[in-house]
């Protein structure tokens, strides 16, 4: 044996002939199985993520509508929703704009839904 490092006496007799184990294929079946269960899991989930989100900022659209104070309240929500996720911030913004707007022409922060439902 050598005492040089990185240096090595060629293999003789039955260690030449040995065979080297088979690396594991990192590709197998089973492993492709699971990571398309989990991107389908995952996509699954970010779908419906996005459908509920979506909808709850309409929702809030219509409110700023009907009563800007909490238009405001939600969009101011899902602003900051929205920056932490990195989403756009179009919608929210428009809801907070919406309820400005109609809380200054109305000139009340209840906006239209007491008139809508007779109340003053």
């Amino acid at each position: 044996m050598s005492d040089v490092p990185g240096t090595h006496e060629p293999m003789r007799g039955s260690e030449a002939n040995a065979p080297t184990p088979a690396p594991e294929n990192p590709l197998s079946l089973s492993s492709m199985a699971r990571d398309a269960r989990q991107g389908l899991a995952e996509g699954l989930k970010n779908s419906v993520s996005d459908v509920i989100y979506t909808g709850l900022m309409y929702a809030g659209f219509i409110l700023a509508i009907l009563l800007p104070i909490a238009g405001i309240a939600v969009g101011g929500l899902f602003l900051l929703r929205a920056i932490s996720s990195g989403r756009s911030k179009f919608l929210p913004l428009a809801t907070i704009i919406a309820s400005i707007v109609f809380w200054v022409a109305t000139a009340s922060p209840r906006g239209i839904l007491p008139v809508l439902l007779g109340v003053l």
